[in-house]
């Protein structure tokens, strides 16, 4: 899904900066971010842990965890502005135009209360359904996305799901007041690939029949390729590149989107072959690098990559690289070696 400037964005944010403040002084998780949603899309961000993803996500809904704030930067949903709204606004808000699903599905539930009880109370707390059919209502969600005797499931306690039911569950608790944008952090985290691809399924059919928008947090890429319009990919903080799946998968133009495609294993690798590994580790948020953040690992780094920090810039329609030497630049240049040798 292409993204449409004439319509307003469901939800956009601009500039968003969060800080931790550390005995070493300030560390961003993240910043200067800018990216657009719109109805009905599906869009991931993607990247290692610690690239900013999940501190992203809470600061959408106003939940970075402390001693991090929210220090420059702008957030709106729906055209409201979500930094200036008052407490019980973002209460209302919360679970009910915007429904999160948290990273784990084994810690993410209640222990001591049966899981009709919890969605019961997404309820109540947005009072969105009539007393007399919220009972109804959670075993019809429970129903939905896929558990099997959902008239005696809901009496159940979270020990007694699976780690998938847990997560459909999860996601059915999530749809409870019918929100215009689900928030998954890491929805197929500790699930084995056959819960992963009904996950999947649930959440293309909670886009196409609830005309539910989506924003997946995630590493896995093969979620991204079979769920989402368009990627978003993070690194220390930063975009470094952003555009359709499309465009990302058969096109990535920023080496560490490179570097995460060719890290997937493949159906075609010949036996033996390693898998390919970005070098290095993400940088120590306590150095104050100089230039591109990436470049430490980049097998394609110049002179200038340590000197200044590339802009967020147009590399193709709706295509966007943080990059000096970007892989169309490394392209030419291999053509150029390669005429050379044979001319």
């Amino acid at each position: 899904m292409m993204n449409d400037v004439s319509r307003i964005p469901l939800l956009s944010v601009s500039g968003l900066t969060v800080q931790f403040e550390t005995a070493d002084g300030p560390f961003q998780a993240v910043e200067d971010l800018t990216f657009e949603m719109h109805e009905r899309e599906r869009v991931a961000v993607v990247g290692e842990s610690g690239s900013g993803k999940s501190m992203t996500m809470r600061s959408i809904l106003r939940l970075v965890p402390r001693p991090g704030r929210i220090v420059s930067g702008d957030i709106h949903f729906a055209g409201k502005d979500v930094l200036r709204m008052r407490a019980k606004q973002m209460m209302a808000l919360r679970g009910s135009e915007i429904a999160l699903i948290f990273q784990d599905p084994m810690s993410s539930w209640n222990p001591v209360r049966t899981i009709g009880a919890q969605i019961r109370e997404a309820m109540t707390l947005h009072s969105k359904v009539k007393p007399q059919a919220i009972r109804a209502r959670a075993i019809e969600l429970l129903k939905h996305v896929g558990i099997s005797s959902p008239e005696k499931r809901v009496d159940a306690y979270p020990h007694e799901f699976s780690g998938g039911m847990r997560q459909r569950g999860m996601i059915g608790m999530g749809l409870a007041n019918h929100p215009r944008l689900l928030i998954a952090d890491e929805p197929t985290t500790a699930l084995d690939v056959t819960v992963q691809d009904q996950v999947i399924r649930l959440l293309r059919d909670v886009n196409s029949v609830h005309g539910t928008a989506l924003l997946v947090v995630t590493h896995n890429l093969a979620l991204v390729a079979s769920l989402c319009d368009r990627v978003i990919v993070m690194y220390a903080g930063r975009v470094v590149e952003q555009g359709t799946t499309e465009q990302i998968f058969n096109d990535p133009q920023h080496p560490y989107t490179w570097g995460l495609l060719k890290s997937v294993p493949r159906m075609d690798h010949a036996a033996g072959e390693l898998l390919y590994g970005i070098p290095g580790q993400p940088i120590d948020p306590s150095l104050r690098l100089q230039g591109c953040r990436f470049q430490p690992r980049c097998a394609f780094r110049e002179p200038r990559c340590e000197k200044e920090e590339p802009a967020l810039e147009a590399v193709g329609e709706n295509h966007l690289a943080r990059c000096w030497v970007t892989m169309k630049c490394v392209d030419r240049a291999a053509a150029v070696i390669v005429e050379q040798a044979t001319s």
